[in-house]
């Protein structure tokens, strides 16, 4: 099925996948040999990685960012979070402030700053309103991030695993 899906997702976008992101975070680990020897150098994982094993048991992994696994992928941990259209809290959180928080601790500590948004903030086929109001705030974010940090660089996630794996930030 992995290699299956990476081959529909080159045909449709004209390129080979080198990211791979499990759906619902949720992969055994098992499958990493499979989606290395179809090009995948980098996965996405929480810091507490929760494998699943069958029979609805699960281990827990710590992922840093830039670790390596033995298939010699290197796994790309997200530290900050935007999604103002999450039902939990919405109303509560000021998912502005609160992701320029958490992007200066992250360059306080050294790392880069990877921002965990989805694609339902920004669709609007359901509630047209929620697209309009998340563009308007994912610009401020944007326009309050290069005001306070105007030398920042914005990329991809397969460009900044090749930093990292070139690097060893």
């Amino acid at each position: 099925i992995l290699s299956s899906g990476l081959n529909v997702f080159e045909e449709l976008f004209g390129y080979r996948s080198e990211y791979f992101i499990p759906p619902n975070g949720l992969i055994n680990n098992s499958l990493n040999s499979e989606l290395a020897k179809n090009g995948i150098k980098y996965i996405y994982s929480d810091i507490f990685q929760k494998e699943p094993l069958g029979n609805g048991k699960y281990k827990r992994n710590i992922r840093l960012l830039g670790q390596s696994n033995p298939s010699k992928q290197t796994y790309l941990i997200r530290n900050c979070v935007f999604e103002p259209s999450s039902t939990e809290s919405s109303s509560t959180i000021d998912w502005i402030d609160t992701c320029l928080l958490q992007i200066q601790t992250a360059f306080k500590w050294g790392k880069p700053a990877v921002i965990s948004s989805h694609r339902v903030n920004y669709i609007g086929s359901i509630q047209p309103v929620n697209r309009e109001r998340n563009l308007i705030k994912l610009n401020t974010l944007l326009s309050e991030i290069l005001k306070k940090w105007p030398t920042v660089e914005f990329m991809t996630s397969v460009e900044l695993g090749d930093l990292i794996t070139n690097s060893k930030i």
